[in-house]
């Protein structure tokens, strides 16, 4: 009976332990597999998106219309064409009226026509409640680019290559990244 005893008490403590820690520690946020609810959000006002994003990444805003955001992994030199890491790029565009799809449809034909190969042909992609669209091509590297508009005048075109060699998860960051977009007015 003492032994009964004893073991309930150890579980009443390791559950009541694993509770109070569950509590200490706080909401987390998460997006596909990863927690990101200790990443940090940039907000750049000009442009009128947010994105958030691990520590890892460097943001740098080039202009009022682009920013850069970028990690280097561990074979990576910085300068050099990007084969270990993320790049992404979040560029705010001007349609001079033109429809978004003529848009993209206009710049896979320039792809298409020159050293790059289109890899995933033009689909509707959702990117932080906002239907837009994506496709893919094969360059110096594996880019995923994105076409988002934020009003009748202007869109977002977002650029992401995430070159992965020492499995170090960067293309599920980038994924995550892209999923926290957001369009601020």
């Amino acid at each position: 009976m003492k032994k009964i005893y004893w073991v309930l008490i150890l579980i009443i403590v390791v559950v009541g332990g694993w509770l109070l820690a569950s509590q200490l520690v706080g909401p987390k946020t998460i997006i596909g597999s990863l927690d990101v609810s200790t990443w940090q959000e940039y907000k750049n006002e000009d442009s009128g998106f947010s994105i958030k994003h691990p520590e890892i990444i460097e943001v740098t805003e080039l202009n009022k219309n682009l920013t850069k955001l970028i990690a280097l992994g561990p074979t990576q030199s910085e300068g050099t064409e990007m084969y270990d890491g993320i790049s992404m790029e979040v560029a705010r565009q001007y349609n001079n009226g033109a429809d978004l799809k003529t848009i993209v449809e206009t710049r896979i034909e320039d792809v298409e026509a020159g050293v790059a190969e289109v890899t995933k042909q033009l689909r509707e992609v959702n990117l932080g409640n906002v239907e837009g669209y994506t496709y893919s091509f094969n360059g110096l590297g594996d880019f995923d680019i994105y076409y988002l508009p934020k009003n009748q005048n202007e869109y977002f075109l977002i650029s992401v290559l995430a070159e992965d060699p020492k499995d170090q998860g960067f293309e599920e960051i980038a994924q995550s990244m892209l999923a926290s977009f957001q369009i601020r007015d």
